[in-house]
C-alpha cells in the first residue's frame, strides 16, 4: 500500500503514523497543567485547524495549550485547549490525523457505559495480599501497572457486535450525545440501550488483570499467535 504523506502547517510527514508519533513525542515533553510554547504551541495551532470540529474546539480563540490526565480512566494523557476566555476542552490528536469516525465514537461509547463494571471488578482483584500476574509477561502486577483485559474469545469488539447482533442493531442504531467540551469520550444517549448493554457485558464478558506491556502492545497478539499455531 503506497504511503499517503500528510501535512500539517508547513510540517509534512511521511504517514499518518509518523505524524501521529510526532504528537506522542510532543505530549512526552510535558508535565500535566505545563503551558506549551514556542514551535510547539505553533505546530498544535496548525494541528487543531485540520481537526473536522476546529471552530468548536477554538471557539473564541486559543490562549494556550497543557496536557492533562483524563479524569475517568485516568490512564491517558490528552491535550487540552484554553481559551481566550478560560474556558477549556479536550482535543484529540488521532480525530485531528484521521477525522471523525463513528465507528470509533460507538465504541468509545459502549466502553464509557461499563466503566463502573471495570472499576469494580479491578477493585476486587486488590483485595487481599496476593497481586495479580500478568498472563502473557508473568510480571507481578501493582494496583497502578494492572490494566483490566476481555479474555478471549469474549473480546470487547466480540461483545459490542454480539449485544447489536442480539438486538438487531446496527452501529448506526446506538444512539450517541451530541459532543461537548470536555466529553474525553463519547456517551450513549439513550438510557434503555445502555441499560441493555451494561446488561449484557456484566452476563457476557470474561474480564482480567494484565500489564500495560501486554495491554497496549503486540504482546497478546503475539502470544494468541503462538498459542493457535
Amino acid at each position: 500500500m503506497a504511503r499517503v504523506p500528510i501535512q500539517i502547517g508547513p510540517k509534512e510527514f511521511d504517514t499518518k503514523t509518523a505524524a501521529k508519533t510526532f504528537c506522542r513525542e510532543l505530549i512526552k515533553r510535558y508535565e500535566d497543567s505545563v503551558v506549551i510554547v514556542g514551535m510547539d504551541d505553533l505546530f498544535l495551532r496548525d494541528l487543531v485547524a485540520i481537526h473536522p470540529e476546529a471552530k468548536q474546539k477554538v471557539g473564541g480563540g486559543i490562549a494556550h495549550f497543557t496536557i492533562q490526565l483524563d479524569p475517568e480512566w485516568r490512564t491517558t494523557r490528552h491535550l487540552v485547549i484554553v481559551r481566550l476566555d478560560g474556558s477549556a476542552t479536550d482535543v484529540s490528536f488521532h480525530i485531528c490525523i484521521d477525522g471523525s469516525n463513528d465507528r470509533r465514537d460507538v465504541f468509545h461509547g459502549l466502553r464509557r457505559a461499563i466503566v463502573s463494571q471495570i472499576v469494580a471488578y479491578k477493585t476486587a482483584a486488590y483485595v487481599g495480599d496476593n497481586l495479580p500476574i500478568c498472563p502473557y509477561t508473568g510480571a507481578i502486577l501493582s494496583f497502578s501497572d494492572g490494566h483490566i483485559d476481555h479474555a478471549p474469545p469474549n473480546t470487547f469488539l466480540t461483545l459490542a457486535t454480539g449485544w447489536m447482533q442480539a438486538n438487531g442493531w446496527s452501529l448506526g442504531d446506538v444512539a450517541l450525545v451530541d459532543n461537548a467540551d470536555n466529553q474525553w469520550c463519547r456517551q450513549m444517549r439513550d438510557s434503555k440501550q445502555e441499560a441493555s448493554w451494561r446488561t449484557y457485558h456484566r452476563e457476557h464478558a470474561s474480564l482480567r488483570v494484565i500489564s500495560r506491556l501486554a495491554n497496549l502492545s503486540h504482546v497478546k497478539r503475539t502470544a494468541r499467535s503462538v498459542n493457535q499455531a
